[in-house]
């Protein structure tokens, strides 16, 4: 008997140590993502922690308390996303930037979402955060942060539908839209928001009979009374209604006449040729010059965009269009035969503001910290060499050249 009977403990012994490494093995498992939610009954994650988790005294991640964001560089801002990456690698929308947050501003993360990475071999994680009422920019803002640039991580459910949902906080906003004054083509939009939540960047996405599709759209800051506004976001000189929409909430729809003509660039003034760009991180956006009078600037076109965190590439050519807006190559609105590569130069008389442009990848996150990266609203007005008037964005112009220059408005 004796010998079946150490067989039998034996065996006991085994099995509960094969069990043991089960639950040490499912344990590990489960603490290799962090937000994972947690069954009822459930025992917390014990080791190993991860070290952008909020602990508990214990040593398991904690269930409450307020995180915060950390870029991977020093200075470097973190975006807060209308959407996280998509799994469409061409993809341009749906992906905007809702608010920039400095290193160690605090959010509150709501819920976990698994999508795309935004580069090879790195977490597919996103979390759903809310700015907290104090630490961050703009409390209340809500967006998508990729999960390694949250620290202080807590444990927190899956998103659903009616998590994420920004139907509520905008169910007693109005967007009023009017005729405002006269544009380079047209009228301005003079766009009115109230009743939205104080601290939110609001999208402007600008939209008419004769282009649908949104043709330009810029952000407001909400005032604390939750209320903002702007008379020159977009412009349109086209007949037929005109409306804009903020996160879904639509305009009356608006008739103004058609296009009245657009005023003259100015062509006197002498040539002032700045220095040539040097090599090297790109600088600050340049402080806007005041105009200074009559002049003319020679430009150097730089036609860089970037290409993932540190490095820049050539881009298709740079061009002329007759609207200070975006994709005038296939929206009609591009200057035949003026396509310019880097170290091209040309002539501005003026300056003005137009639609937000940028160099850098928009469904993507892999750019952030892309010292080349630059976004600007400021248009130069130039005139071709056979006297066609043109714009071009300040984006595709060498960094010298930024700023506005003391040039005349258009």
């Amino acid at each position: 008997m004796k010998p079946l009977r150490s067989a039998l403990i034996a065996s006991i012994g085994l099995v509960l140590v094969l069990a043991v490494s089960l639950v040490l093995h499912q344990r590990t498992l489960e603490s290799v993502e962090p937000g994972l939610p947690v069954a009822a009954g459930q025992a917390a994650e014990t080791a190993p922690a991860n070290p952008r988790w909020r602990l508990n005294p214990d040593g398991t991640q904690a269930d409450e308390g307020v995180s915060r964001v950390q870029a991977p560089n020093t200075g470097d801002q973190v975006r807060v996303r209308e959407r996280p990456q998509g799994n469409n690698a061409g993809q341009t929308q749906g992906f905007g930037i809702i608010d920039e947050l400095d290193a160690g501003s605090q959010v509150v993360m709501k819920c976990w979402t698994d999508t795309s990475a935004p580069r090879d071999g790195t977490s597919r994680r996103w979390f759903w955060v809310v700015e907290a009422p104090s630490g961050s920019p703009h409390p209340g803002v809500t967006g998508y942060v990729w999960s390694d640039l949250v620290w202080d991580q807590i444990r927190v459910p899956k998103c659903d539908a009616s998590m994420t949902r920004p139907v509520d906080p905008l169910k007693h906003s109005v967007v009023a839209l009017t005729q405002g004054k006269a544009a380079p083509s047209g009228y301005f939009y003079a766009v009115r928001l109230s009743a939205f939540p104080p601290g939110w960047h609001a999208r402007v996405e600008c939209m008419d009979d004769n282009d649908p599709d949104v043709f330009k759209s810029f952000d407001l800051v909400v005032n604390a009374d939750g209320t903002a506004a702007r008379d020159d976001g977009c412009y349109s000189g086209d007949s037929g209604g005109h409306w804009v929409t903020v996160w879904g909430v639509e305009s009356e729809h608006v008739t103004w006449p058609t296009s009245v003509a657009s005023p003259a660039l100015p062509t006197s003034g002498a040539d002032d040729e700045p220095p040539a760009s040097a090599d090297g991180p790109r600088p600050e956006t340049p402080a806007r010059q005041e105009p200074s009078g009559p002049a003319t600037r020679t430009l150097l076109v730089q036609n860089l965009v970037t290409n993932g965190a540190t490095a820049m590439r050539e881009d298709k050519p740079a061009y002329l269009s007759s609207r200070t807006e975006p994709t005038c190559r296939t929206r009609g609105c591009s200057l035949d035969g003026t396509n310019m590569s880097t170290g091209a130069r040309i002539v501005a008389t003026c300056q003005l503001d137009g639609s937000t442009i940028t160099n850098g990848q928009n469904n993507s996150p892999d750019d952030d910290a892309n010292p080349g990266l630059f976004s600007s609203s400021l248009w130069y007005g130039v005139r071709w060499s056979d006297g066609r008037p043109g714009y071009v964005s300040e984006v595709w112009i060498q960094p010298d050249g930024r700023g506005g220059l003391g040039l005349p408005h258009c």
